[in-house]
């Protein structure tokens, strides 16, 4: 009996959820432990819309770190849209923190308190990566705003 618990419990622990697409540069959708296919928003960041510059190489750059991998979700809390917002770890690494070392993403600093990603955008911004080497970079929040006055 002791080996089918430990059994039981080693099949849940080992389970994980499986990135099966990539909507763009922030957003996810996983196929949980459970079969259920979940839209998962990365917390912290803010990608470039796939209208706006970068947007394509924003949501390519999150393709190749997540697309058919095993991912630890972290929730953190729910969307107004009822995404789940969520920190994704994959092999050990903390994605939504390395789309802002890539420079495929800002930092979201009015959700998100953890001053690593402000020093990764500083970094990227002064190695000018990723988005940071256009002209006149514009921030996804500014470019939705613009886009909903037409």
């Amino acid at each position: 009996m002791k080996s089918c618990v430990f059994f039981a419990i080693f099949a849940v622990f080992c389970l994980a959820d499986t990135v099966v697409k990539v909507t763009d540069g922030d957003t996810i959708n996983v196929v949980n432990r459970y079969g259920e296919k979940v839209r998962v928003r990365l917390h912290c960041i803010d990608a470039p819309e796939l209208k706006q510059d970068y947007g394509k190489a924003a949501r390519a750059a999150l393709y190749a770190l997540a697309f058919g991998k095993e991912a630890q979700i972290k929730v953190v809390t729910r969307d107004k849209y009822k995404r789940s917002v969520a920190n994704i770890v994959i092999d050990g690494e903390l994605i939504n923190l390395k789309m802002v070392e890539l420079g495929a993403a800002w930092a979201y600093p009015e959700y998100c308190k953890d001053d690593r990603y402000a020093l990764a955008e500083k970094q990227a911004r002064q190695d000018r990566l990723g988005l940071w080497a256009l002209k006149s970079p514009i921030r996804p929040s500014d470019f939705r705003r613009a886009m909903r006055k037409k």
